[in-house]
């Protein structure tokens, strides 16, 4: 049998009792920019990379903010995330409680893309050092982890990086363009790390 004949909605199973709709979704997240959570005692960051769908395109956010203490990342569909995320902020829903705090014990959280475990290894090899990490030692290994998923002519710069800080005291802030430069001169600083070096790019 052919899965097209099953894959016209989120709801028809196939026989083999798959939902072709949910396998494709997943599937095109793989295929995604990646983004990565981490937290310390006192900070929680979220660094994501734009995706960028041609040369002459511009890139795509990959942060959304939801509320004063909240955000989202998107890893493909960009669209079908702003619809959910639209959803949750006029809807103000009660958050799945075991999934929330199934999150807050675990010191770091990966997001799915094409390279996953790049940035995988990278997070479970210094996972250790979050909990005690201060706001500038948690965004660099953010984003040492970022950098390890990168292809070979690829760099982080100020166009093609995210980052999300929060804590108890500051609100969701979402830092790009210029205001990246302090945290990618921490990367450069320690070329010792990194097989090749973080890229300053200039407007």
């Amino acid at each position: 049998m052919f899965c097209n004949q099953y894959d016209n909605d989120i709801s028809t199973w196939s026989p083999q009792r798959r939902i072709h709709q949910i396998e494709y979704a997943l599937e095109v997240v793989k295929q995604g920019s990646m983004a990565v959570s981490l937290r310390s005692n006192e900070y929680a960051v979220l660094l994501a990379l734009k995706h960028l769908s041609g040369k002459l395109a511009s890139y795509q956010k990959k942060l959304i903010h939801i509320d004063n203490h909240m955000g989202i990342a998107i890893a493909r569909l960009t669209s079908n995330a702003r619809v959910l995320s639209n959803f949750i902020i006029m809807a103000d829903g009660r958050m799945v409680l075991a999934c929330l705090l199934w999150a807050m014990m675990r010191p770091a959280l990966i997001y799915t893309s094409a390279h996953l475990q790049s940035a995988k290894t990278y997070l479970e090899r210094y996972h250790e050092e979050f909990p005690e990490a201060s706001l500038n030692q948690l965004v660099k290994h953010g984003l040492y982890a970022l950098h390890d998923t990168l292809q070979q002519d690829k760099e982080l710069n100020i166009h093609n990086t995210l980052i999300n800080i929060v804590d108890k005291d500051q609100q969701f802030t979402i830092i790009e363009g210029k205001e990246l430069q302090q945290y990618l001169g921490l990367l450069s600083n320690e070329t010792g790390r990194l097989s090749r070096a973080v890229v300053t790019v200039t407007e």
